[in-house]
């Protein structure tokens, strides 16, 4: 299981598995997706406006490919709430069955729960 999160630095996806040191890619693609948020560092963000990485998703690598012409887009604001939400709808969003990591810094899920 990989932990994946954009860098706002880099304009980049960091890749970290276990205690390995971090990768970045351009694009990447996980299955199995978790989206986690950890509440006391997006509480830091909000006390102090200064980012720092708090969330992520986490899976499995799988072979890098096009978006499906079937996923949603999906992303996570600190200031909008404290969960990840798809982009069409504004629903919140814990998993996926798989997640395409664009290199522009978007997100697109398939069959989002």
């Amino acid at each position: 299981m990989v932990h994946l999160w954009f860098n706002l630095h880099r304009r980049d996806w960091s890749v970290k598995a276990g205690r390995s040191p971090v990768q970045h890619r351009a694009a990447v693609c996980l299955s199995g997706v978790v989206f986690r948020v950890r509440e006391a560092g997006r509480q830091r963000v909000l006390a102090n406006r200064c980012r720092e990485v708090h969330a992520y998703a986490a899976g499995e690598l799988c072979d890098l490919g096009a978006p499906h012409p079937d996923a949603i887009e999906v992303s996570y604001n600190p200031y909008r709430g404290p969960l990840f939400y798809r982009k069409d709808t504004g629903a919140s969003v814990v998993g996926a069955a798989f997640v395409y990591f664009a290199p522009d810094g978007r997100a697109f899920a398939v069959a989002p729960y």
